[in-house]
């Protein structure tokens, strides 16, 4: 079975989406906060990678929002936050439901490992911070 991964970031996730894509996921990715806010009222992924900062909105409000649908608490969220204020970032990711925190930049082997632990657990791997 393929597993999907929506994935909502700017550029600095590109190098780490084409890392995933040789797993053998299936990729949904989009740029803007919105657009994966829409993007989920219609479908609902395996997982979420999702930046902290996106051009339109915080991707904490994302996440939020996120586990708000009953549909889609289940979906682990995998929150990238950058490394310069990382522990504020990371106590907000947690607050508003986040499974995993991994600060930028994170090697393409360390998220094709943690998104790998996601998969075979089925849910969150380790704690909150990586």
């Amino acid at each position: 079975m393929t597993r999907t991964v929506l994935t909502v970031g700017g550029l600095e996730l590109m190098p780490l989406l084409t890392s995933l894509k040789e797993t053998g996921v299936s990729l949904m990715p989009t740029t803007s906060g919105r657009t994966g806010l829409r993007i989920l009222q219609q479908q609902t992924p395996d997982l979420i990678v999702l930046s902290a900062r996106l051009p339109d909105m915080s991707g904490l409000d994302v996440c939020y929002r996120v586990k708000k649908v009953t549909r889609l608490k289940q979906v682990p969220v995998l929150m990238l936050v950058p490394n310069h204020d990382h522990e504020r970032y990371r106590t907000e990711a947690q607050m508003v439901g986040a499974d995993k925190v991994l600060m930028l930049p994170v090697s393409n082997r360390g998220l094709q490992e943690v998104v790998g632990q996601f998969f075979e657990s089925g849910s969150a791997p380790g704690p909150a911070e990586a």
